[in-house]
């Protein structure tokens, strides 16, 4: 276990409960693809693994929800070309996997959950948009552009 656990060095991607305890755990995506998850107790790691295949560069790990209604966290993908998966979750293993719907295009994004704006986050966060997504009913937030130089 903790090899596993030292090898999940990437950003954390998002806070969900992948062991249905009702506490939130922490999705890992790694430089080179691979997806971690630590189960939490607080601020108390209690397990940590890979989870599934890597994927790869091109695939990035962007949100979670319970998609299957089993009460534990699966995991959002979505490749650079546009291609939308989930990965359906026990915990650390991944039950099963597919792409999802049609590939809307490389310019459309899953918007990750951490960019979900809130009305008492607004004030602070200029970049928030008041339009709403086709999918979510909450408003969301637009990155800053970037500036090419």
């Amino acid at each position: 276990m903790s090899a596993s656990i030292r090898e999940a060095t990437g950003t954390p991607s998002a806070a969900a409960i992948f062991n249905g305890d009702g506490k939130a755990d922490i999705l890992w995506q790694n430089a080179d693809g691979q997806a971690a998850v630590w189960l939490m107790n607080g601020t108390s790691l209690i397990a940590g693994a890979n989870v599934g295949v890597n994927p790869g560069l091109s695939w990035h790990a962007l949100n979670t929800g319970d998609f299957n209604g089993d009460g534990k966290a699966d995991i959002v993908w979505q490749n650079t070309d546009g291609t939308p998966a989930v990965w359906l979750m026990n915990g650390t293993s991944v039950v099963s996997g597919a792409n999802i719907g049609v590939n809307p295009g490389a310019d459309w994004h899953v918007i990750p959950q951490h960019q979900i704006c809130s009305d008492s986050v607004r004030s602070t966060l200029p970049h928030c948009a008041q339009s709403r997504s086709a999918i979510q009913s909450p408003v969301r937030c637009e990155p800053k552009p970037r500036r090419s130089f």
